[in-house]
């Protein structure tokens, strides 16, 4: 007998199943981290190994010696090659102070294989989620009160989100909780940034919407790395990933880098010499952090006219430091390794570990430049003549992400 072929064994869903002489045998695949216990085992529990990817950023630097300092107006982060999709950054009433903001998902989107997707409506943020886990916290009440399980699932209701719904479990009296599949769980937490995330009943329409959750980070409603939650085999938890956070550096920055991403192409950033006659060559950036989940194809760089433009700009693409991870290099200068990375006079730069570097030349005041941003072909790597298969994890959006 063939159980594989026949589907009846007992291995998980996402399980490799190779069948044996009288038996069979589960593993999980790539990219899956096995839960079985001992008792059921191999391959019996399969779940999304959860992805502890750092956030992504952009960096933005003067690739040439500026005597009057350096002025940006805007700097534009698109899902597509052709800066047409914008990323949009939430800015609320903290516009002009450097605070938190949370990044939105483009009217469009682009996945991998290059095919456009309009979002659901309603669905602003990027999210994540990872099975098996709860993660407690305060809930938030919903604004959609017809949603909840009281309303929805009162005696003799026919819709399917009903089922398995028990008038008697004290959880569904709150008004956090509703009775709804995933992407309407995240529709209702969309409508508020103080809905962070929910936890959803891995096998019931039913999830709890968080306003705070105990594997958040304490900053920027952001989560840890690792996400650690509480396992739960009757549970996943979803969670937005909105960070988004701003660096710079300069001799001396006189205005707030907020200004570069506000829209509004009369403020700007600028850096200028302090003590010294002129900004020396990569002696100032503008960067943006932004959440893992995120796929940046397109950087514009807006530069003001009549303000100090540079004629030549480096753009930088890849992940931000880890706190605690040591970084592989020959050598250090001031914690970034050294390398070459785009180094047209064949000299050595301290650099972080950039995915990829592109130079863009001749640039104008007042024009809004577009700079593609794609690292090659997701999922695939050139080894000497050929072409290999770069193995990818389940989670992982783009080839942005892998350091080549």
């Amino acid at each position: 007998v063939d159980e594989c072929a026949e589907g009846t064994s007992d291995c998980h869903s996402k399980a490799i199943c190779t069948n044996t002489e009288g038996s069979f045998t589960c593993a999980c695949p790539d990219g899956y981290e096995d839960r079985s216990t001992e008792a059921q085992g191999p391959g019996r529990k399969c779940t999304i190994a959860v992805t502890r990817g750092a956030m992504m950023r952009i960096r933005v630097e003067n690739d040439v010696v500026m005597e009057n300092g350096w002025q940006v107006a805007e700097l534009g982060l698109y899902s597509d090659e052709n800066c047409e999709e914008r990323l949009v950054f939430d800015l609320g009433e903290a516009a002009r102070r450097l605070t938190p903001t949370r990044l939105l998902h483009p009217a469009v989107e682009v996945t991998d294989d290059g095919e456009t997707t309009q979002r659901p409506q309603g669905t602003q943020y990027y999210w994540r989620s990872t099975e098996f886990r709860v993660c407690p916290g305060t809930g938030w009440p919903s604004l959609q009160p017809e949603l909840s399980c009281a309303a929805r699932c009162s005696s003799g209701a026919t819709d399917p989100v009903c089922a398995g719904y028990d008038a008697a479990d004290p959880d569904l009296v709150n008004p956090e909780w509703i009775c709804a599949y995933a992407h309407e769980c995240k529709e209702v937490c969309d409508m508020s940034p103080d809905c962070v995330g929910f936890n959803m009943r891995k096998y019931l329409a039913q999830c709890q919407l968080l306003a705070t959750a105990e594997c958040e980070a304490a900053t920027n409603r952001t989560y840890a790395g690792e996400l650690d939650g509480t396992y739960d085999d009757d549970y996943d938890h979803y969670f937005k990933d909105t960070q988004v956070t701003l660096a710079e550096r300069g001799t001396s920055s006189v205005s707030d880098p907020i200004f570069a991403i506000d829209g509004d192409n009369a403020t700007s950033w600028m850096a200028i010499p302090q003590g010294v006659l002129m900004l020396s060559r990569l002696g100032a950036y503008l960067e943006i952090q932004f959440a893992f989940s995120a796929v940046v194809r397109s950087v514009s760089v807006l530069q003001p006219a009549g303000g100090s433009a540079a004629p030549a700009v480096r753009v930088h693409y890849g992940p931000a430091p880890v706190s605690g991870v040591e970084v592989n290099a020959v050598e250090q200068e001031e914690g970034e390794p050294l390398h070459l990375q785009g180094a047209r006079e064949w000299f050595v730069e301290g650099r972080a570990l950039w995915t990829q570097t592109w130079a863009a030349r001749g640039l104008q005041p007042d024009e809004d430049r577009c700079i593609t941003t794609t690292c090659g072909t997701a999922g695939a790597m050139p080894v000497g003549m050929h072409s290999a298969v770069l193995r990818r994890g389940a989670g992982t959006p783009g080839a942005c992400r892998c350091k080549k």
